[in-house]
């Protein structure tokens, strides 16, 4: 029988697990608003010029490539992390 007084979080571990998960759904909705709902635009991107250009939920266009957005004319960090899996 184990003694329930007994803290087995003992380096507070759970609250880091859990501020960690907070933190990749707040990540993850960023990257699902920059996602567009019809795929492909049919754009050619500025920047690598394949045709991977979406229009996101927020209203601005990404290369889903090279993570490059017209609408700031310069990469899209965060989406470049997303896609190139650097966190």
């Amino acid at each position: 029988m184990q003694d329930k007084s007994h803290n087995n979080d003992v380096f507070g571990l759970s609250e880091f697990y859990e501020q960690e998960a907070a933190e990749t759904k707040e990540f993850d909705a960023r990257i699902d608003a920059k996602r567009g709902l019809e795929g492909c635009t049919g754009e050619e991107c500025p920047n690598c010029q394949r045709v991977r250009v979406e229009l996101g939920q927020d209203g601005k266009r990404r290369c889903w490539k090279c993570a490059w957005c017209i609408e700031e004319n310069g990469y899209d960090y965060e989406l470049f992390q997303f896609l190139h899996h650097v966190r």
